[in-house]
Parts: C-alpha cells; structure tokens; sequence
C-alpha cells in the first residue's frame, strides 16, 4: 500500500515521456528550439522536471501516510 503513489508516480511519468515522443519531434517549437546553442538544457527541463516533481510528491505523500500511521 505504501508504494501506490509511487507507482502512480511512475505511471504519469511513462505516460508523459510517451507524450513528449509523440508530439516534441513534429512541432515547430521544438524546431526552434533544437537550432538554439543550448538547446538540449531547455528539451532535459521540459522532460526531467515533470517526472522529477511527481516522484517528489509521491515521497512526500507516502511520509506524509506514514506520519499518519504511526500517530494513530
């Protein structure tokens, strides 16, 4: 029970980065971006920093179940 949010986690994750490879190499921003010189901070940005955000969440909601268990 303690790792559903991680799973959810991981779940949103794949579905995003599937998002992203589906639609980022046909749109006219990412051919944009890509000709800029530092372009591939700005594409890991965009990738990492959902995936990084959701698995936070889901760590600090499982602590959060946890502290709950423990005081009642």
């Amino acid at each position: 029970m303690k790792s559903k949010a991680y799973v959810w986690a991981y779940i949103l994750s794949a579905f995003w980065l599937l998002a992203l490879l589906l639609y980022i190499p046909h749109s006219a921003m990412y051919l944009s971006i890509s000709k800029l010189p530092w372009a591939f901070l700005i594409v890991n940005l965009v990738t990492h920093t959902p995936i990084l955000l959701s698995l936070l969440l889901a760590d600090w909601y499982t602590k959060k179940q946890k502290k709950q268990n423990e005081n009642s």
